[in-house]
C-alpha cells in the first residue's frame, strides 16, 4: 500500500514549557501574541502552539526576512 504523501509538512507544535524557553516569554506574554498571530491549538484539555506561525509572527515585528 502506498503512503498518503502530503503538500505540506505537519506543524511543529510546541507545548506550554518549550514554548515558553523558546520565545524567553511568561505564559500570559506568549498566550496573547499567540492568538494574535493566530497560533494557539487547542487539543482537548491541551494547549499547544504552532511554532511555524510564532516564528512568522516574531520574524515580522522585528523586520526579518
Amino acid at each position: 500500500m502506498n503512503a498518503k504523501k502530503l503538500n505540506s509538512p505537519a506543524p511543529k507544535l510546541l507545548k506550554r514549557q518549550q514554548a515558553e524557553e523558546r520565545y524567553n516569554m511568561s505564559w500570559n506574554t506568549l498566550v496573547k501574541a499567540a492568538r494574535e498571530a493566530g497560533a494557539l491549538v487547542h487539543y482537548g484539555r491541551s494547549v499547544f502552539f504552532n511554532a511555524t506561525i510564532m516564528d512568522t509572527f516574531f520574524d515580522g515585528l522585528s523586520g526579518a526576512e
